[in-house]
């Protein structure tokens, strides 16, 4: 590719279809709470196996990555998206009959490693982008508000068609954009990016990021997962906790679009630590005796927090990337996390309390941002 279709392959159109393609494939992510709680009262799983149908969809996610640092360069991105694609959309059809927790595990497996193929090539285009923290912003941003319109209308459609039904429209979306995979640039050669202003060790950044991300993942995922069931426990109206989640998701939109607004403006480190700090804020107040009023605001203000505060953390592993395979390992990491963390907080999570899992949370986010603090005074790439 040339300059300037390296540019077009960036442009937000581009990044406009991988971020639909991206929500559909990676609904559990924007979803989960309302799963686990569907998983619970319509097909009598328990709230810790439904915690594990949740880590087993992102270990797939983990897993995809892997092939994927190697065969970006040397095959056709847009058929990999079709074949992935497709994948998504026969596990998703299957998942709609299942009742067995066996079975649900291997079939979101999957699932999840079919979109983690998806994801991998987003982030190889993203890579091309000089602004990854704009890029990436604008990515999870999209991402999000689709995401919110769309949790508007799952309580109800699963109070009226069952848990499968979310499944099923899944697999239709996902149909509709097959369409759009053919304005994917095609060509899966990544070139070398500028050299990389490094004031220390690139290895030794890197792995404090790769440790960063993972345990912010871990740490959000893990309460995440669980937040549906946490307002449930303290009885709070099924209807409430299910617009709540929804309009967290648009504010998790606004949290996006505020990095892709800022960039670097105020470097990374401040961006990272006020977000992260506020994201544990949310976690102590559920701490507390909290009333409904303070449920709201602590879901709406834990997604804000975790999508103003991941795209930086994943630009400073782009940041040091010159190979654009670092990014792409980036949701190897990621994925680890956030499939760890459901999985430890369901044997942490004891009969009608979850005060051990929001510990878990706000414990691995403040190491977290021990580790991302020194990629992240690294001066951006020209």
């Amino acid at each position: 590719m040339t300059g300037t279709e390296n540019n077009k392959a960036g442009n937000y159109s581009v990044l406009t279809i991988l971020s639909l393609l991206s929500t559909c494939g990676a609904a559990v992510y924007f979803i989960a709470p309302l799963l686990v709680g569907g998983y619970v009262t319509q097909l009598g799983f328990s709230s810790q196996q439904g915690g594990y149908i949740i880590s087993a969809e992102l270990a797939g996610f983990a897993v995809a990555p892997i092939p994927a640092a190697i065969w970006v360069k040397r095959i056709s991105w847009r058929m990999a998206l079709y074949l992935a694609a497709v994948s998504v959309i026969l596990m998703n059809l299957v998942t709609s009959s299942l009742t067995g927790f066996s079975l649900f595990l291997l079939v979101r497996f999957l699932s999840g490693f079919a979109a983690g193929i998806q994801l991998a090539v987003c982030m190889a285009v993203i890579h091309r982008t000089l602004d990854p923290d704009r890029s990436l912003g604008y990515w999870f941003g999209l991402q999000l508000l689709a995401g919110s319109v769309g949790v508007i209308f799952l309580p109800g459609l699963v109070a009226d068609f069952g848990i499968g039904s979310v499944f099923l429209l899944l697999a239709g979306m996902h149909v509709l954009l097959l369409v759009f995979i053919r304005f994917i640039p095609d060509s899966g050669e990544i070139k070398q990016m500028p050299e990389v202003k490094a004031t220390g060790s690139v290895p030794i950044l890197v792995a404090l990021g790769f440790a960063g991300l993972f345990l912010f993942e871990a740490g959000i995922m893990g309460v995440w997962a669980y937040y549906e069931r946490i307002g449930n426990a303290s009885g709070i109206a099924a209807q409430t906790i299910g617009y709540a989640l929804s309009a967290s998701l648009f504010l998790g939109f606004l949290g996006s679009m505020a990095t892709a607004a800022l960039s670097t403006r105020f470097s990374r480190l401040l961006p990272v630590v006020l977000g992260t700090g506020l994201a544990i804020l949310c976690m102590a107040l559920l701490l507390t005796d909290f009333s409904t009023v303070v449920y709201v605001i602590s879901v709406g203000l834990f997604s804000f927090a975790w999508y103003f505060t991941l795209p930086y953390i994943m630009a400073c592993i782009a940041n040091v990337d010159t190979t654009g395979r670092l990014l792409i390992l980036s949701n190897l990491v990621a994925a680890v996390g956030t499939s760890i963390g459901p999985a430890c907080a369901a044997l942490l999570q004891t009969s009608g309390s979850y005060v051990p899992v929001l510990w878990m949370g706000i414990i691995t986010m403040l190491a977290s941002i021990l580790f991302i603090s020194r990629p992240a005074l690294q001066p951006s790439r020209e």
